[in-house]
């Protein structure tokens, strides 16, 4: 058995999907590893010649769940060890038995990496070249969802029915029989919809349709046809040229069980969906080595043929790439370490608020508002220490480093260009305190991919057994446990030289609800790359306390200590969803580095319309108030509305700003050597233009000390 923690960390090409740390993420995923005979060393380098075996010799196998029945429809994706120049690994489906076949792989070691509906990804090998059938256990009993398919009431033979699901990668389709029947066979536990469509008809999808291990199967589903319309567009990059064999996913604006159709992109960059019902829609395009723009939405209107829906363009950005290599403070290679990367700032946002998706795109899609649009990539390093990271998005990251019985590194911020690719310095890890356990959920079922961090620190990610381990140094900590669709806990620990603390276990309770919004300035447009973070409310005050009026007057009071509930970040239209929130009073703040961080009281299910004033700047200059002449050397700082306060910029000859100001009253304090402080109070007005002074000339008099 060759665990997917210590197998090397290279590039894949999966068809539409470029992957990067393939293994690692199939890790972090829950994937079940199997063991395989194979010598006690394996080959370091050298291909298998196709002469030593005569011949390729073809892969079949079957996948079967952990009652030996087959699963059908399973992805298989085979590549070999190591990986050819093209490092595309062949791709095969699994029939309705659950049997694959791969006809003449290339010589080489071989492994697999086995993916069906609700089921935990499973990896196997390194194998040697062998005709012998494989059998591939998943972790899980296969189920089905069935349904019958009526237009005007009667039953609709031959209409195509779509599953749609979290983890349903790519998306499934049957044909109904002539009782207008359909039955998806080889599900797992999950979440999933189903739609149907004929020509120009659709039904609606249906509401989650839950698929759980204990519970019984969910009733026949009901699928009623009705006049559809279809949305067309082009897919283009950066450079506006089309970009063809994209694809465009199309997904219900408030829903996250998956997209309910996936349109394929021509060689001119054209597309066209099947036929839709009416309703609320979002949109991105994938490509591989690209990113989406934004996220579109659009509405289908109720009443067909009242206009065809213009065409919509959807522009993807090329990825950037990163490059390194992880040491230990002896400056060796450090095999097997985690390195992800972040957006700058104080907020991790390689967290991601939904359920992690299947390990085959995991590496390809960002986390985030649908997984679409945040930076968030992970690699494993190799034997080496040496990482790659690609497809992230242009602009400013940083690289957490991380790796068993280390204390995790975060790099300094880098800035990456469309398909830049950057090398970076070394990322050096120092050993630590191990601090382990487990998280279960409400059920005590272990939980996969719950997050337990330092506040402002490094954190880990459960496996599929709901364990975790961080390596700290020596210290006293409080620790933050959050996962998809639960409520956060928190806990304190200690990690002594004495040795490691006992194992924690933290049960931890459900949150399902969700949350959709739109952040535009004041002036009505929409403000994209804004940080969206979601904290609980203060609860009112009871009856009869001394402060339940001012309690109850303070929608946007955050309890103390509290911890952020899940953050994203709004598309470039300003659009944004927060997934697996508790249903309660929620505060949202959003923070864009141009506009001033604003708060706002929000509900989760309730669409929220965050509007974030017009900032207001300041120029001005600082002056001896005897002599008049300009003071080059000082401090500024000022304090505003609702007590928010700036700090100024100083530039030479006198001259300060202060920019990104709510609108409004504020006090600017000066303090400079030799001289008594001054201050001068202003009414800020919002800026005409976005980033310029609204103010001009403020001039601050200090006066010398005797």
């Amino acid at each position: 058995m060759v665990s997917a923690s210590h197998a090397p960390a290279f590039a894949l090409r999966l068809g539409r999907w470029h992957v990067l740390g393939l293994l690692m993420v199939v890790g972090a995923a829950g994937c079940r590893r199997h063991p395989v005979a194979r010598p006690k060393a394996a080959p370091t380098g050298d291909h298998v010649s196709a002469d030593a075996a005569s011949g390729p010799t073809p892969l079949t196998g079957q996948i079967l769940d952990n009652q030996a029945r087959p699963v059908p429809s399973a992805r298989v994706l085979l590549w070999t060890e190591p990986p050819a120049d093209a490092g595309a690994p062949a791709q095969a489906i699994a029939d309705d038995t659950g049997r694959f076949v791969f006809p003449a792989p290339r010589p080489g070691w071989r492994q697999l990496l086995v993916e069906a509906p609700g089921f935990p990804p499973a990896h196997v090998g390194p194998l040697p070249p062998s005709s012998m059938p494989l059998s591939v256990p998943l972790d899980g009993a296969v189920q089905s969802l069935s349904g019958v398919v009526f237009n005007a009431g009667a039953p609709a033979a031959g209409a195509l029915v779509l599953l749609g699901g979290e983890t349903v990668e790519p998306q499934r389709q049957i044909q109904t029989g002539g009782d207008g029947r359909f039955t998806f066979g080889g599900l797992g536990p999950g979440a999933y919809s189903v739609r149907a469509v004929r020509g120009s008809l659709a039904s609606k999808s249906t509401p989650e349709i839950i698929l759980s291990r204990a519970g019984p199967p969910p009733p026949p589903s009901r699928l009623q046809l009705e006049p559809g319309s279809t949305l067309s567009g082009r897919v283009i990059g950066d450079d506006g040229a089309p970009l063809p064999d994209s694809e465009v996913r199309i997904a219900i604006a408030a829903d996250s069980t998956g997209a309910v159709d996936v349109a394929r992109v021509d060689g001119n960059g054209d597309w066209t969906c099947r036929a839709l019902p009416a309703g609320d829609y979002r949109l991105t395009a994938r490509h591989v080595g690209y990113l989406p723009r934004r996220i579109v939405q659009t509405t289908l209107p109720a009443t067909v043929g009242a206009g065809a829906p213009k065409p919509i363009t959807l522009e993807l950005v090329r990825g950037a790439a990163v490059t390194g290599r992880v040491v230990d403070t002896h400056g060796r290679g450090v095999a097997a370490a985690v390195v992800r990367c972040l957006a700058p700032g104080p907020i991790d946002l390689a967290v991601t608020s939904e359920p992690l998706p299947l390990a085959a795109e995991a590496a390809a899609v960002p986390t985030s508002s649908g997984r679409l649009v945040a930076t968030a990539r992970s690699a494993l390093t190799d034997a080496g220490g040496h990482f790659v990271l690609s497809d992230l998005w242009p602009g400013k990251i940083r690289l957490d480093a991380s790796a068993s019985g280390r204390v995790p590194v975060r790099s300094d911020e880098i800035a990456l260009g469309p398909g830049q690719r950057r090398d970076v310095p070394d990322l050096v890890l120092a050993d630590g305190i191990a601090v382990a356990g487990r998280v279960l959920d409400e059920f005590q079922s272990p939980l996969e991919g719950a997050r337990v961090a330092v506040a402002d620190g490094p954190f880990a990610l459960t496996d599929g057994a709901g364990q975790f381990s961080l390596s700290l140094p020596p210290g006293r900590y409080a620790l933050t446990v959050s996962a998809p669709g639960m409520r956060n806990q928190q806990l304190s620990v200690a990690a002594t030289d004495g040795g490691a603390p006992a194992p924690l276990e933290v049960s931890m309770v459900r949150a399902d609800a969700a949350l959709e919004g739109l952040v535009q300035d004041s002036g009505g447009r929409p403000i994209g790359r804004a940080l969206v973070i979601a904290w609980p409310a203060a609860p009112a005050a009871p009856p009869g306390d001394a402060g339940a009026g001012a309690a109850a007057a303070d929608p946007l009071r955050v309890p103390d200590g509290a911890a952020i509930l899940a953050t994203t970040i709004a598309d470039m239209g300003g659009h944004f969803r927060l997934a697996q929130l508790p249903a309660v009073p929620l505060v949202l703040e959003v923070r864009q580095s141009a506009y001033p961080s604003t708060k706002t009281a929000a509900m989760a299910g309730v669409f929220a319309s965050v509007v974030v004033p017009i900032p207001g700047a300041v120029s001005g200059e600082v002056h001896d108030g005897r002599s008049g002449a300009a003071v080059t050397k000082f401090r500024l700082e000022a304090r505003g509305p609702d007590g928010r306060s700036a700090t100024g910029s100083v530039r030479k000859g006198g001259a300060f700003s202060l920019a990104a100001l709510l609108p409004g009253r504020w006090t600017i304090t000066v303090d400079a050597s030799g001289f008594e402080s001054g201050e001068s109070a202003v009414d800020v007005p919002p800026s005409g233009t976005l980033g310029e002074p609204s103010l001009r000339d403020v001039r601050i008099n200090l006066q010398p000390l005797r």
